[in-house]
């Protein structure tokens, strides 16, 4: 997704300004990844097993249930799987900003990475997210990475909604344009 993002970039017209949108379901069940990446951290008898379409009607929904416990494997293969859904997508944003950069393009680039919801690993009993789902930190509190020219980077503690997403990117954009 993210090289085909680059050759976009690539082919666009230089003078015009751009927004670009990349939706990318990595870091979501069933962390269809490369290979090398889904051996990362887990043993690749349980990632397997975890990866399977059948493992979330026959374990994920029963657990989430409360008709069977998760065994500790898998609640270890899932999570192995989680984190190398996290390091494949950090790998491709990194060489989409190596084609920005290529292209002379970052320094005047918003870039803003955000997460959808955040995800349960037996937290309240529950693995995944979605329907009958307790709301809690571990499925609202989300990633919200925004690179904005000329600022220099910060941690904000202050909270925030998914609601704010939508006012502040024209107006970070509006920041440093001409």
């Amino acid at each position: 997704l993210c090289t085909k993002a680059g050759e976009w970039l690539g082919d666009r017209d230089d003078d015009e300004p751009f927004f670009l949108y990349l939706h990318m379901l990595d870091i979501h069940w069933p962390y269809t990844i490369p290979a090398e990446y889904a051996d990362l951290y887990a043993d690749p008898a349980v990632s397997k097993r975890v990866k399977q379409i059948d493992w979330w009607t026959t374990v994920a929904v029963p657990v989430n249930a409360g008709e069977m416990q998760l065994q500790p494997e898998e609640l270890d293969g899932m999570v192995a799987l989680h984190d190398a859904a996290i390091r494949h997508v950090d790998d491709q944003l990194q060489e989409l900003f190596a084609e920005l950069k290529r292209l002379g393009l970052y320094d005047d680039t918003v870039i803003c990475v955000v997460s959808d919801h955040g995800e349960a690993f037996h937290e309240h009993g529950r693995i995944g997210h979605g329907l009958g789902h307790p709301m809690s930190e571990t499925l609202i509190r989300i990633a919200w990475i925004l690179r904005v020219p000329g600022l220099p980077p910060r941690r904000v503690e202050t909270p925030c909604s998914l609601v704010d997403l939508l006012p502040m990117l024209p107006a970070a954009a509006g920041s440093c344009g001409p």
